[in-house]
């Protein structure tokens, strides 16, 4: 089975080698289930460590957000990630709230 995307290809002998972008993308992903990228050679060990880091997504999904700028939008998109849906909800009430009071100026 040959399986090319924008992340990885597999060869005809079942090697799969990763794109720049797919070690950009995935690298610190794996890093946070103490996988190291570069030991992943086919695509059934790929599964394996995708499998292996599901349980640390929300967390390295949490590092990568770290460095967005703290403005209202990415505040909303990490309420939605991250929060809990009441919390969420409040902090969607107070930032309609706000952008309508600036329409009023």
């Amino acid at each position: 089975m040959n399986v090319e995307n924008e992340l990885f290809e597999t060869m005809d002998n079942g090697e799969l080698s990763f794109t720049e972008k797919g070690r950009e993308e995935l690298t610190d992903y794996f890093t946070f289930a103490g996988i190291d990228i570069s030991k992943i050679r086919t695509y059934s060990e790929y599964v394996s460590a995708r499998e292996c880091a599901a349980p640390y997504f929300m967390e390295w999904m949490k590092s990568k957000t770290s460095s967005l700028p703290n403005n209202g939008e990415i505040d909303l998109i990490r309420s939605a990630l991250f929060d809990t849906p009441d919390e969420h909800l409040k902090k969607m009430d107070k930032f309609k709230r706000r952008k309508s009071l600036q329409l009023v100026r």
